[in-house]
């Protein structure tokens, strides 16, 4: 290790990217593409752990890899006997990662923050035995999955998908998608970069001050959003990403690894408003219509009409309206939803799943019955559609974990994979 030099742990690991945080533009650094590296103290380049990567969430716009901090997975994962490293990632966010326009495009600049994070995974993969790894695990989004139509050999040997997926929150469109071209164009309007003839305008954007083109892309998110992930986000660019994620994934173009996945019932109910007063059809559909505004709206009436108001009791906070909860639900179905366990007890089962599978590829190897989780983790499949529950702690102080049938309703994720151009995805 002597050849990696000094490394102080007492300042900051590095810069974050420039992003939109809470609607707020974060005027952070450029240089930003850094990664940070936690491992146990005994481990040295002979110990071949395998490698845990986190690729922060933001949808696209915001984030960083210091968002969750990894020292007590590692810490709790080595008092299990299964020792990992855990590895995190920045990459460029908003415009600067993920530029619209079809001008972009032409000169390769479509998906670079997706770029961004494909070349840090085959970092850690060429160099992280230094560090005592063994390039053999990566947390990573459905997009790395998908990458390429899954025609190249991914960087990793796993997926944890505890934090979105392609066919999720943001729309994924094609480059000549017109909003985002107007998006662009808003951009060069506001730097005084729009075309003259002789003029590159991706170079009079790559000259400007960050500052300045921060400033633009941000006054044209204020403007643009409907909701802040339509601005700035993946587009299909023929390359990186070479179909809508639903058609890739139908077609299996895709990497095949194990895949380990969670999620939170209902994680999304702080979108939803509570304070409107859901009380009819009509204010569930104009809901839909705003937050999904880019979706027709003949598209939207038909799949209410598989969310029947009778199937869904009058459970929202107060002054949410009896449809509230029913809107929760299409929101859930279309967006993915995240994982987060605030049950101490729980999480560390959980922890414990997560430890094995990154170990062995598989979430029960560590499983004893001396020591939680009790219950085993089969796989999810077609026939089966079963899924683990973790739903708190029972007053012996073990955790509540059981096994329930997916009670998704097959017609409406079919009509949703039916009408996938029509949801961007």
């Amino acid at each position: 290790m002597d050849c990696l030099g000094t490394v102080d742990t007492s300042k900051p690991t590095s810069n974050k990217c420039f992003g939109i945080e809470n609607n707020l533009l974060c005027t952070c650094s450029e240089d930003c593409l850094a990664l940070d590296i936690i491992r146990p103290s005994t481990a040295t380049n002979k110990s071949h752990l395998p490698v845990f990567v986190f690729l922060h969430g933001g949808e696209f716009i915001g984030g960083d890899k210091s968002d969750i901090d990894g020292t007590n997975f590692v810490i709790n994962a080595q008092i299990m006997g299964a020792p990992f490293i855990f590895v995190a990632v920045n990459y460029r966010l908003s415009f600067l990662g993920f530029p619209g326009g079809v001008e972009t495009g032409k000169v390769g600049r479509h998906n670079i923050g997706l770029k961004d994070l494909r070349f840090a995974l085959q970092w850690v993969k060429q160099n992280i035995q230094d560090f005592g790894g063994q390039a053999s695990g990566a947390d990573a989004t459905t997009c790395q999955l998908i990458a390429y139509g899954g025609t190249l050999e991914p960087p990793f040997r796993a997926m944890i998908l505890d934090c979105g997926a392609a066919t999720g929150l943001t729309p994924i469109p094609y480059p000549t998608y017109t909003t985002w071209q107007q998006h662009y164009d808003d951009i060069l309007r506001l730097t005084n970069c729009a075309p003259t003839p002789g003029r590159s305008c991706i170079k009079c954007l790559q000259d400007l001050p960050i500052d300045t083109l921060a400033a633009a892309f941000y006054q044209v998110f204020l403007k643009s959003h409907s909701i802040p992930h339509h601005v700035y986000a993946p587009v299909i660019d023929g390359d990186f990403l070479r179909a809508y994620p639903s058609v890739l994934m139908e077609n299996s173009q895709l990497a095949s690894v194990p895949t380990f996945i969670g999620h939170t019932t209902d994680e999304l109910i702080d979108r939803v408003p509570s304070n409107v007063n859901f009380n009819s059809s009509d204010s569930a559909l104009g809901f839909a219509s705003a937050f999904l505004s880019y979706v027709p709206k003949k598209t939207l009436v038909d799949m209410l009409e598989i969310y029947p108001p009778g199937e869904f009791a009058d459970e929202g906070p107060l002054g949410s309206g009896l449809q509230w909860s029913r809107i929760v639900a299409v929101d859930n179905d279309l967006q993915t939803s995240s994982s987060t366990l605030d049950d101490v007890t729980l999480a560390r089962s959980y922890q414990h799943y997560m430890s094995s599978f990154l170990t062995y590829l598989d979430p029960n190897t560590l499983v004893s019955p001396n020591s939680p989780p009790e219950v085993r983790w089969e796989p999810f499949t077609r026939d089966t559609q079963t899924r683990l529950v973790f739903s708190g702690t029972s007053q012996s102080g073990h955790s509540n974990i059981h096994w329930e049938q997916d009670l998704k309703d097959n017609r409406r994720c079919d009509y949703i994979e039916a009408h996938n151009q029509d949801f961007l995805r």
